[in-house]
């Protein structure tokens, strides 16, 4: 059963760990609501797995890890949520939130859905839903069906309207550098899944740009003319930011208050990924353009059209194209930086909303 630590007045945040596109953003949120003041506790869904689906979500994981092809097939199939949560993990989680008195809730991730409709028969709660993708996943559309719960919607990019709505900043937000003041390097990664193509990192080698790719296993580093980082998730149990370390020297990069690949973005003239939510938003807060290998499921081809439309994207056989030429990167960066200027923080609005709520 999940472990509960929840007091009066407390706001939960829902949470997945299912990559790291919801799970660093929760994070960042019960940080910054705990030096606002706030009581902020922190659930991941997975944690009230049964045990049979626990051990098919990491077999799938496991699965999908580098292996881009399998990957978009499973995104194109309906997960079978039937008995997803035990019932005992539920019922702790219920029982928690009755005791505490807890009606607010930040949710990250649809799979909540049956625990907090649950809830809502129980009593009134109040729910923001933070959307980090341009459209929402199906996995939402019990709950946005749902009348009986008040539910506000919180896009941080949309599709549908063609705009950023909203940036996660972190706490002391880094130093931005003008691209053409970068070394001639890109960051490659493929997200919590590891999916990319070395083929498409070694041919950026012969327009001398210096690749950096962070890999989830050691024996994805293939090419010793790539500088190889491996993504060090954090222990089962620990709220901490994940690590990187260089596979090179084996230097050990850490952050308390974000992920350490942003330090990488920020230093670098362009990402190389898939088009997950979180990627986008960390391209907005370092400026660095966004060169896209292909998407996982309908959201991220949203995400991609969005950033296409928007001129902060391009797909990666258009930018090899060009011969990896640095024009269409200042383009971005600089169209980047304007939307970081003008997109509010969703945080500081959070706070607001919350403290006028309790």
């Amino acid at each position: 059963m999940p472990e509960q630590d929840i007091h009066n007045g407390t706001c939960a945040i829902l949470s997945s760990r299912l990559g790291f596109g919801q799970y660093i953003p929760s994070l960042l949120l019960q940080q910054k609501l705990q030096a606002a003041g706030l009581n902020a506790t922190l659930s991941f869904v997975e944690d009230g797995y049964a045990i049979d689906k626990k051990a098919t979500f990491e077999q799938t994981k496991a699965a999908f890890n580098g292996n881009p092809h399998l990957a978009k097939v499973a995104a194109r199939l309906q997960l079978n949520k039937a008995g997803l949560i035990d019932p005992a993990a539920k019922a702790s989680w219920l029982a928690g939130w009755q005791a505490a008195q807890c009606t607010t809730f930040l949710c990250f991730s649809g799979y909540w859905a049956e625990v907090l409709m649950a809830y809502a028969r129980i009593r009134d709660i109040d729910i923001s839903c933070i959307l980090m993708d341009a459209t929402p996943s199906p996995v939402w559309e019990p709950l946005f069906k749902d009348t009986h719960i008040q539910l506000h919607r919180y896009p941080l990019f949309d599709l549908a309207t063609a705009q950023f709505h909203y940036k996660l900043d972190i706490p002391q937000p880094l130093p931005v550098l003008p691209l053409e003041q970068r070394p001639p390097q890109v960051l490659a990664h493929g997200g919590g899944w590891g999916i990319f193509q070395p083929v498409q990192l070694t041919a950026m080698l012969s327009a001398g740009l210096q690749v950096h790719c962070i890999v989830n296993d050691a024996k994805d580093a293939t090419s010793p003319e790539i500088h190889y980082l491996l993504n060090l998730p954090p222990e089962a149990g620990e709220h901490k930011f994940p690590a990187l370390q260089s596979l090179q020297d084996h230097t050990r990069f850490t952050a308390a208050d974000h992920h350490p690949v942003l330090d990488r973005m920020a230093a670098s003239r362009a990402v190389i990924s898939k088009p997950g939510g979180m990627t986008v938003i960390d391209a907005l807060l370092t400026a660095t353009p966004l060169i896209f290998l292909q998407s996982i499921g309908t959201h991220e081809q949203a995400n991609r059209s969005l950033c296409l439309q928007l001129g902060i994207g391009m797909d990666w056989e258009d930018w090899a194209a060009t011969g990896y030429a640095l024009t269409p990167l200042l383009q971005m960066h600089h169209i980047l930086r304007d939307i970081y200027k003008k997109t509010p923080d969703l945080v500081p609005m959070l706070i607001q909303r919350l403290k006028q709520h309790h």
